[in-house]
């Protein structure tokens, strides 16, 4: 069996370890994505687990979303944007409604991500990338699903 490297590691430990109090560090300047899923627990029939997965890259999430199954479900994704991106001045949480695919010709990719509150996020801007022109919607925010701030 292949195994591959998790998708977050830390390089440089932090001065404690946090790792082992169920704190995770994540050095990143860029946005990331956190996936809410629900995965079968292989000892109890019937019986899914909440997990949560930090994905550092849209690669990486394309993979995530080509692998939902009976066994293997994503409940919801957010985006998580760093201040200079989002214009708050702090890295925010925001619901992702629907990724679309941009592609050119040359095989270049990046998503169009649609968040809650109307705002649309193009690689790592607001603002429009023209020369992508192919376009597929990879992921949409099942209906009926709840606002962030209804699930606490």
């Amino acid at each position: 069996m292949h195994h591959r490297p998790p998708f977050i590691s830390a390089n440089r430990p932090p001065p404690q370890d946090f790792l082992s109090q169920g704190t995770v560090w994540h050095p990143s300047r860029f946005p990331w994505f956190q996936v809410s899923v629900k995965v079968l627990d292989q000892q109890r029939l019937n019986q899914f687990d909440d997990q949560i997965l930090m994905v550092s890259t849209y690669d990486q999430l394309k993979e995530i979303l080509g692998q939902e199954s009976k066994i293997f479900k994503i409940r919801s994704i957010d985006y998580v944007t760093p201040g200079y991106m989002n214009g708050s001045g702090q890295w925010q949480f925001e619901s992702l409604i629907e990724i679309t695919d941009m592609s050119n010709d040359e095989g270049w990719s990046i998503p169009r991500c649609k968040v809650a509150d109307k705002r649309i996020y193009r690689g790592l801007s607001l603002e429009p990338v023209p020369e992508f022109w192919d376009e597929r919607v990879v992921y949409r925010q099942a209906k009926g699903r709840k606002k962030k701030s209804d699930r606490m």
